[in-house]
């Protein structure tokens, strides 16, 4: 996935210059930052529920 990502990438700069590659890594960071987020949210609700059943 992530190397499919990275070919986009590397087409998008070829034929759209900086404001593609831009948009592109914004839309990006934008998916990680939540995808993260969600992440470390689910973690932390584990870690409680553990703690809270023994």
């Amino acid at each position: 996935m992530i190397l499919f990502q990275i070919r986009i990438f590397l087409s998008l700069s070829r034929l759209g210059g900086f404001k593609f590659e831009n948009d592109f890594l914004k839309i990006n960071r934008r998916f990680w930052n939540r995808h993260f987020f969600l992440a470390g949210f689910l973690k932390t609700f584990v870690a409680e529920l553990n703690s809270f059943l023994t």
